[in-house]
């Protein structure tokens, strides 16, 4: 079975994110984030939809989880769930061209989500 370009470009944004987050892991913008998430190792799931670009309607999920501080990847999943994080196929094909835009400015990753998800005050 062929691999579909959106997981392929998922799987590359979540290697920028997570590269972002080890550059960053002492900012006072992240620390506070990567440390909780170490503390419950674990992270709990955090399911992703994708859509198309200029639609809400998501085509394709993954489920994620936030472990050691870093993203690994769980599932590609088939089917849609509550949703903690939306993408474009736009802004994942934006991370992987641009990593070092990403890297260099963790804030452009809209972390607000990962913030409520490890109860984290902003």
């Amino acid at each position: 079975m062929p691999v579909s370009s959106t997981y392929i470009h998922f799987l590359q944004a979540l290697n920028v994110i997570n590269a972002s987050l080890q550059a960053n892991r002492d900012s006072a913008a992240l620390n506070p984030l990567i440390r909780a998430s170490k503390s419950t190792s674990t992270g709990g799931e955090l399911a992703v939809a994708i859509h198309a670009d200029g639609s809400d309607e998501p085509h394709d999920f993954f489920t994620i989880r936030l472990q050691n501080g870093l993203f690994v990847l769980v599932s590609h999943d088939a089917e849609e769930r509550a949703t903690a994080w939306k993408f474009s196929e736009g802004d994942l094909k934006e991370i992987a061209r641009n990593p070092r835009k990403y890297i260099d400015n963790p804030a452009l990753l809209a972390a607000e989500w990962m913030r409520r998800r490890v109860s984290v005050s902003a």
